[in-house]
């Protein structure tokens, strides 16, 4: 299809295109003007279906507001009960009448109709769009009028529907029941319809129907004289743009073809020129033409001077490849995989390798053979070589690693590139002494870390004797002061060894998971202190936090002080309540909260000078951390400690 298109011409292409498009724009054009002349027809049938209603409505209100109840009157003395004329006593009669000598006089197909539901005279019963309209008006009292079109017997109509006649006081004389109306009245219509009607009831809506056929023959016809227009406009737009495109497109190109023609069967024609034509898009192509021969005609003249010129060129380009694929300090070699018919590399092929390659890996006289002949045990030695470069030449990804090349006994940076599916080259470099320093390193970093596990496991047994000691010595002593000041001590001690325990089982010598830590002091303060009649809920609100060993032992003692604190001295026998500890960063500090619901610190007192040693012991600490302590008393105590999230030291 593709090609069929490609080998259509030019002009024919481009006046099928442009009258393509002229005719779906000239159909567009007709349909629009079309629509908007039958819209033109609908709004004048609505202006004259207006001036109608209005006419009628007029007569009907006539008839029953003002001649009915002059001509009753004007009768009474002389006119018998019985008496019936329905040419003045019914509007709706006279309506009908009117409308039969007006069609009489002007057969426009226009038809007038009062419709009701049980209407007296048949020629007056509404039909089925009627009598929906009359049901909305009994539900919808703003309801005024209805339009639509419909198509009646074939042909289409403007139907327009308006609320009708309002029985009136002077009407009831006939409507109201049958034993109340005129004998001459139940004789001509029977005494079953259009009875019992009240004052004020709707009793009919007008129907008007105006045709509309003619006008939309009118607007077809019209569509049809302007489709006949754009047709001969489109045949005259096509004979000029056809002389147009024959004259200034076709013949500069036929003579530019011309032109290429003999050029191509005598080269003899080459560096001719051709004429300039009209526009500028020719003139520049021809132009361009024009130097494409005279240079075509130097390059043959000057053939073989310039292919001597290229040759020259490339032996130079080689010489300096090759002088520098031989002179690079890495070793590199270029090699093609050969794959099995899954694709699955089963060996590779030196196709070039360079000096260093040899000189790095001992490798000689490589170049043409497979790895397997080279180094047999390739595979076994150095499987996840072999894996890697058949990734690279099957995938066309690089690929970066390092490998411990057991075949010379060499530690090597391998680079890896493809160049096209099956070949890649792979560029070494011999790290073999920055490997070895580096398990030097590994093995001091080891020796250290062992060294540093045990000094905190030395310092920790250290302070376990010095607990001990100070438990031993607190058995001697009566006096029950002392001995809770030996208590606070050994409590001291033992979180310090705590925190050594805790380096000395983590894999981070320099930090302490501070969160696991708090929970577990809490968990041990609990115990000590807490009792079955005055329960004390202790609640941990930390995240994950790492302290270092110059901040994690300070910290431990000054939370073991306040925890211990709030325990002995703020739920007083009996009293239960809850401790919350919680600690969290906040731009680059800690922030660390002890709060209790129990009694309150006394308010006279100055927690910072007051001479005990817990408190004391507080203070000191917060400031060798050089962080700030604050006290809040309010339904409990309250102490924030902030300090560095970075050692004095660090």
């Amino acid at each position: 299809m593709t090609g069929r298109i490609r080998g259509v011409r030019l002009g024919i292409f481009l006046n099928v295109g442009i009258g393509i498009v002229f005719i779906i724009a000239a159909g567009i054009v007709v349909i629009t003007v079309n629509d908007s002349m039958r819209q033109q027809a609908l709004i004048e049938a609505h202006s004259k279906a207006r001036v109608i209603l209005d006419r009628n409505l007029a007569t009907h209100t006539y008839f029953s507001q003002i001649m009915k109840p002059s001509i009753f009157a004007w009768s009474e003395p002389f006119r018998s009960k019985e008496y019936f004329d329905h040419t003045w006593m019914s509007s709706t009669y006279a309506i009908r009448e009117i409308e039969k000598y007006f069609k009489s006089l002007n057969p426009s197909g226009y038809s007038f109709k009062d419709a009701a539901i049980d209407a007296r005279s048949p020629e007056n019963e509404a039909d089925e769009y009627e009598r929906v309209f009359l049901e909305k008006l009994a539900m919808d009292k703003k309801l005024e009028s209805e339009s639509t079109i419909r198509t009646i017997g074939g042909a289409p109509y403007l139907v327009v529907l308006r609320k009708g006649e309002v029985m009136e006081a002077s009407c009831l004389k006939c409507h109201s029941h049958p034993k109340n109306a005129p004998k001459g009245l139940t004789d001509n219509y029977g005494s079953e319809r259009s009875f019992n009607r009240k004052a004020g009831d709707l009793v009919s809506a007008v129907s008007l129907r105006i045709p509309l056929a003619e006008a939309y023959a009118s607007a077809n016809i019209f569509s049809w004289k302007l489709s006949a227009i754009l047709i001969a406009v489109l045949l005259c737009l096509f004979a000029i743009q056809s002389w147009l495109y024959r004259r200034y497109l076709l013949k500069p190109l036929n003579v530019m073809r011309g032109k290429a023609r003999e050029i191509a069967s005598f080269d003899g024609h080459l560096g001719e020129q051709i004429p300039q034509p009209l526009g500028r898009e020719l003139s520049e192509l021809t132009a361009t033409f024009n130097e494409m021969s005279v240079k075509l005609r130097y390059d043959r003249d000057h053939m073989e001077e310039l292919v001597n010129q290229r040759t020259e060129e490339l032996r130079e380009s080689e010489g300096n490849y090759r002088s520098l694929f031989e002179n690079m300090l890495d070793g590199f070699a270029y090699c093609k995989m050969e794959f099995d018919e899954e694709e699955h590399p089963v060996d590779f092929v030196y196709l070039d390798v360079n000096t260093a390659f040899e000189s790095l890996t001992g490798l000689k006289d490589v170049v043409g053979k497979k790895v397997t002949e080279v180094i047999p045990e390739i595979k076994v030695l150095s499987p996840e070589l072999f894996e890697k470069y058949g990734r690279v030449a099957l995938t066309g990804k690089s690929e970066r690693f390092e490998i411990d090349f057991k075949p010379v006994a060499k530690w090597l940076l391998i680079s890896v590139y493809s160049t096209r599916k099956g070949y890649f080259v792979a560029v070494f470099d011999d790290i073999t002494s920055r490997k070895l320093s580096e398990e030097k390193i590994k093995a001091s970093l080891l020796e250290k870390e062992t060294m540093l596990k045990e000094i905190h496991h030395r310092v920790k047994n250290n302070l376990q004797v010095i607990s001990s000691l100070l438990n031993l010595q607190s058995s001697y002593l009566q006096d029950e002061k002392a001995r809770e000041m030996f208590q606070n001590s050994m409590d001291r001690v033992k979180i310090m060894a705590k925190i050594h325990t805790m380096l000395y089982q983590s894999e981070d010598l320099a930090r302490v998971d501070f969160s696991g830590f708090i929970k577990d002091l809490a968990g041990r303060v609990q115990q000590s202190y807490g009792s079955v009649e005055s329960p004390v809920a202790v609640h941990v609100n930390v995240s994950d936090v790492s302290l270092t060993i110059e901040t994690s032992i300070p910290c431990g003692l000054i939370l073991n002080e306040l925890v211990s604190n709030a325990f002995k001295h703020a739920f007083p026998k009996g009293r239960g309540g809850e401790i919350h500890i919680s600690m969290t960063t906040a731009e680059g500090r800690f922030v660390l909260t002890v709060r209790d619901n129990g009694i309150g610190f006394p308010a006279a007192v100055d927690f910072q000078n007051r001479k005990s040693l817990g408190l004391e012991l507080v203070n000191l600490l917060v400031g060798q951390m050089n962080g700030k302590i604050d006290m809040q008393v309010d339904g409990g105590t309250t102490f924030t400690i902030t300090f560095p999230a970075v050692s004095k030291g660090g």
